[in-house]
């Protein structure tokens, strides 16, 4: 593996390989409209990267094998993008991530098929057309899902199912629209469960726009 004197000389190479392959694929057009399509190949290079950021981006596309190579990757942030697409088994591994000002963010099925370790999802200003089946499935040991002014188009059956961490995970809701909040509260499950006994949900914040759910034992 190459190794790198500085941080400088890190984020040198990590430009070089990305302004590379835009100039490869997009030869001539605006890099500000353009689409960029984040596959095996331009990461390969990057293994050791362990945290991740794309902004203002016209079109983003992850494919399966995006991450193929970034074993190390621990943090993905997503900002101030038109339109982002997930595609099935995007992650191999990740700890949070992190959407922002996202116009349409589009999950495909299953696209989070695969991961593990996932501790934090927030997705924050941005609106999700839809969520198809598997698309949050069968995440286990989350901390905290958050949703902070978060338009949710369609919710299919069997789209969500989050296993969270324990009795001090957070489940988050501000300003959302959309009939769904009880939907997705009751396809949380707190893995400590069987040994405390069935779980409540309740409302920290009693305000028509904002909830806060976490997990308590029934007395």
């Amino acid at each position: 593996m190459e190794r790198f004197r500085n941080n400088n000389q890190l984020l040198q190479n990590i430009q070089e390989v990305l302004l590379k392959h835009l100039a490869d694929n997009e030869s001539g057009q605006d890099l500000q409209i353009v689409e960029l399509i984040l596959n095996s190949g331009l990461l390969a290079k990057l293994p050791f990267i362990n945290r991740f950021t794309v902004q203002d981006c016209s079109d983003l596309v992850l494919t399966k094998d995006s991450f193929k190579y970034a074993h190390q990757l621990q943090v993905l942030s997503i900002k101030r993008t038109r339109n982002v697409n997930l595609a099935m088994g995007v992650f191999s591994s990740l700890n949070s991530l992190n959407i922002e000002d996202v116009e349409y963010l589009r999950f495909q099925p299953g696209s989070f098929m695969g991961a593990s370790g996932v501790a934090t999802i927030s997705i924050r200003r941005s609106f999700i057309s839809e969520l198809p089946i598997f698309a949050l499935y069968n995440l286990t040991g989350l901390r905290t899902f958050e949703l902070d002014n978060v338009n949710l188009g369609n919710i299919k059956s069997q789209s969500l199912h989050l296993q969270m961490d324990n009795y001090q995970s957070r489940f988050i809701m501000t300003n959302c629209r959309g009939n769904w909040g009880a939907q997705l509260a009751s396809r949380c499950l707190w893995v400590d469960e069987p040994e405390r006994g069935t779980c409540l949900f309740y409302l920290v914040n009693t305000f028509r726009s904002s909830c806060e759910m976490m997990s308590r034992t029934m007395s």
